[in-house]
């Protein structure tokens, strides 16, 4: 919602790059300062035994998988 807020010219926000990486890429959302902060972050999965085996769970991890591993050099992790 913030992003949406941000385009629509309600103010300006902090944002995580992988958050804003394709609105800054289209020309939506434009950085005021070239400062960026790296700090060490984790993506966790987790999902309850219940779901595992259910259709689709696997899709979703893939397609999220694959989202961040397209975005990690813009984020600058390996």
């Amino acid at each position: 919602m913030i992003m949406r807020e941000v385009i629509n010219g309600a103010g300006i926000a902090l944002a995580d790059t992988m958050m804003a990486q394709d609105l800054l890429q289209q020309g939506k959302l434009v950085t005021p300062f070239s400062a960026r902060h790296t700090y060490p972050a984790r993506i966790y999965l987790h999902q309850r035994r219940s779901i595992g085996n259910k259709p689709g769970t696997g899709l979703f991890q893939d397609w999220l998988l694959a989202e961040i591993a397209d975005h990690k050099p813009t984020m600058g992790i390996g």
